[in-house]
């Protein structure tokens, strides 16, 4: 997760909307808009490298994982939404179907937390890997912004370790 060279896209200009808070599963981490992330590549308010800086979730083959996500505005306020990435099968880039696990139907102007949950595939490869969230000013749309430029908003990687699911037991009803 940490040394896997993954596209690095993130917006052109500083300022507006900033990433405040990620919770995933049992991760937690808070920023503002004066704090720059101590991952390698990081640029204040436009890209956060939490990946082998903030512990990652450890989450289960075919479980569902809650999340929420915080933008706080560190200038003006505009249309913004939120995309959630995750590189299922480690192949370092998040292109594959499935990948986007979270894109925000709507955006919201100024501040906001958004909740929800995501489907941890049964097929995906175990062991750590590379998650990416986007906060992009722009009116909400499916464009995978992992992997294409925007003007404003911020982008944070972190990682997440998959783990084997629970095998079934018992008779089912």
């Amino acid at each position: 997760c940490v040394c896997n060279a993954y596209p690095l896209f993130y917006p052109t200009y500083a300022g507006d909307e900033d990433i405040s808070n990620v919770t995933i599963g049992s991760m937690n981490n808070s920023s503002t808009c004066a704090l720059i992330a101590g991952g390698a590549g990081s640029i204040l308010n436009k890209y956060g490298n939490y990946a082998g800086i903030v512990s990652g979730p450890s989450v289960s083959q075919a479980s569902a994982v809650s999340f929420s996500l915080t933008q706080t505005t560190c200038g003006g306020s505009y249309d913004n939404f939120f995309q959630i990435y995750v590189d299922w099968n480690q192949d370092g880039d998040w292109l594959d179907a499935g990948e986007q696990v979270y894109s925000q139907a709507a955006s919201v102007i100024g501040n906001q937390t958004v909740t929800g949950s995501f489907a941890v595939p049964i097929t995906s490869s175990l062991g750590t890997t590379r998650m990416r969230v986007v906060n992009s000013e722009n009116i909400a749309s499916t464009t995978n912004y992992a992997h294409n430029a925007y003007t404003w908003g911020e982008t944070e990687d972190y990682c997440m370790t998959i783990v084997a699911g629970v095998n079934c037991t018992g008779t089912p009803n």
